[in-house]
C-alpha cells in the first residue's frame, strides 16, 4: 500500500469511527492529565523546582515553564487565540527567564488550559482543519491545521510530563502523577 493510499484509508476510518463523544472523552483525559501535572507541581518548594534529572537537563521548574511557554506560543502567537495575558508566558522558557514559583507555574497552566478548553469546545470540525502558515528559521514553510496544533500541544504535555516524572524518580521523590 502506498503512503498516500494509507493516509486516505486512515482518514476514512477516522471520519467513520470518531465522533464528538469520542473526541470529548479524549479531551477529558487530557484535562485529567493537566490536573495531575498541577497536583504534582503544587507542593514543590523553590529548591525542589531546581532539581534536574541530570547535568545539562532542564530543572523541574524549567520543564513546567517550558510547557506553559509552548502552549502560550501555539495558542496566542501562532493561532491568535486567548488574550494578551498569554503574551508574557511565551518567554517563560527564554534562556534569561527568571525561575518561577510553583504558584506562578500553576497560574500559567490554568491560563493556558482555559484557552485550550475554550478553543476545543468552540472549534467545529471545519475549524479544526483550517491551516495557518509556519515559516521556520531554516526557511522551511508548513501549513499547520488547528487539529495538528491541538495534537502537538497534547503530545508536548505528555513528553515533558514524562520528563517531570523521571526527575522525581531520579531524586527518590514520590508522586501519584503517573
Amino acid at each position: 500500500m502506498r503512503a498516500n493510499d494509507a493516509k486516505q484509508t486512515a482518514k476514512k476510518w477516522v471520519e467513520a469511527n470518531v465522533d464528538k463523544s469520542t473526541l470529548a472523552l479524549f479531551w477529558k483525559q487530557w484535562s485529567g492529565y493537566q490536573g495531575r501535572l498541577k497536583e504534582t507541581l503544587e507542593p514543590l518548594t523553590d529548591e525542589q523546582l531546581t532539581l534536574r534529572a541530570g547535568p545539562g537537563l532542564r530543572s523541574l521548574g524549567e520543564v513546567a515553564a517550558h510547557i506553559v511557554a509552548s502552549r502560550a506560543w501555539w495558542l496566542y502567537a501562532f493561532l491568535g487565540e486567548g488574550s494578551r495575558d498569554l503574551e508574557p508566558l511565551i518567554h517563560w522558557d527564554d534562556p534569561d527567564a527568571p525561575p518561577r514559583s510553583a504558584t506562578e507555574l500553576l497560574t500559567g497552566f490554568d491560563l493556558t488550559w482555559q484557552v485550550i478548553i475554550g478553543c476545543l469546545s468552540r472549534w467545529s470540525d471545519a475549524d479544526m482543519q483550517q491551516t495557518f502558515p509556519l515559516d521556520e528559521e531554516d526557511g522551511r514553510h508548513s501549513d499547520l491545521s488547528r487539529s495538528y496544533v491541538a495534537w502537538h500541544m497534547l503530545q508536548h504535555d505528555l513528553l515533558h510530563g514524562g520528563e517531570i516524572a523521571i526527575t522525581f524518580g531520579v531524586h527518590g521523590m514520590e508522586t501519584s502523577y503517573m
